[in-house]
This record gives structure tokens, sequence and C-alpha cells, in this order.
């Protein structure tokens, strides 16, 4: 997990902490398909070249050689970021409470 960055974890507060963990508590009772598959509006992978240059370089600066980033969202705009590792692990990135890393316009606005 990132604590000091621009989507560091440390601008996390108590109440969206509690929030978070609930949302991940609630994840972990699902399968990755349901959790990507079904729920895929909420939850997806993005290929990194189309996130924002920062978080591909923050990627390269620490050789996390990743052709897709998964987002799970907690809110309409409150992302976590991270990756689903080998052994099944989603690995914990950035949190993005304002959709900033992978910005899309929202249709029919």
């Amino acid at each position: 997990m990132e604590m000091l960055d621009r989507f560091g974890w440390q601008r996390v507060d108590r109440e969206q902490i509690l929030e978070i963990r609930q949302r991940l508590s609630h994840l972990e009772t699902m399968t990755w398909s349901s959790i990507l598959v079904s729920a895929k509006k909420q939850n997806h992978s993005v290929e990194v070249y189309k996130i924002i240059p920062e978080a591909q370089a923050w990627l390269a600066e620490r050789e996390i050689l990743l052709d897709k980033i998964t987002l799970l969202h907690c809110s309409n705009k409150e992302v976590i970021w991270g990756y689903l590792a080998e052994n099944g692990v989603f690995v914990l990135l950035w949190w993005d409470p304002l959709h900033q890393v992978y910005p899309v316009e929202k249709k029919h606005t």
C-alpha cells in the first residue's frame, strides 16, 4: 500500500477506513469471477497505458510490471486500486477518492 503519495492511504480518515474495511470484507466473501465479471460496472481491470502518466511512472519506478490494473469501487467516485497477485491475493496500491487515476467522462453529462 502506498502511504505518502498523491493517491496514498494517508488521506483516508477513520470513517473512510471503516467503510473500506467493510467493503473489502464483503468482497472477501465473493469469488474473483463474481467481483470482476458479475459486478464489472463497479469493479474491473484497466490497461495500464490508459491510467494517468503519474500512476504509470509510479508503477515503473517500483518495477511493478503489469498490463492491467484493477479498480474496486467503494462509492460512485471512491476507488481502491491494486492488482491480483499470482496467489489470488489482491495487492492494494492506491486510494483514489476522486477517481483521478483513470478519469472517465460519465455518459450523458
